[in-house]
């Protein structure tokens, strides 16, 4: 999307101590996000530009139901992984500190 376009004050509220648990934004910015998802609900997608996002999308509900199972998922593999390393690490040092025992 082009850089012309007016971008409306809307953000996660992160930024900001006393809001970081909500979305925030001015009266005008809210306005025409509420304008946009009417938008996308009906059509599946409207241009709604702020500093971090250039429209808003009405998805189907399988989607966030498929990334949960993912990332579950990868948070088993990665779990797994980082044991595996672990063990890799407790294994090469045990090697190490006998290499250097046997030196001495």
């Amino acid at each position: 999307m082009s850089n012309d376009k007016k971008q409306y004050n809307v953000c996660d509220g992160i930024m900001f101590s006393d809001h970081e648990d909500y979305l925030v934004g001015d009266k005008e910015g809210l306005m025409k996000m509420k304008e946009a998802i009417d938008i996308a609900i009906n059509n599946g997608e409207a241009e709604f530009v702020t500093d971090e996002y250039e429209g808003i999308r009405c998805v189907d509900t399988s989607l966030f139901e498929q990334e949960q199972t993912e990332t579950i998922f990868e948070k088993a593999k990665g779990w797994l992984y980082m044991g595996f390393l672990y063990l890799m690490i407790v294994a090469a040092g045990t090697k190490f500190y006998e290499w250097i025992k046997a030196l001495i």
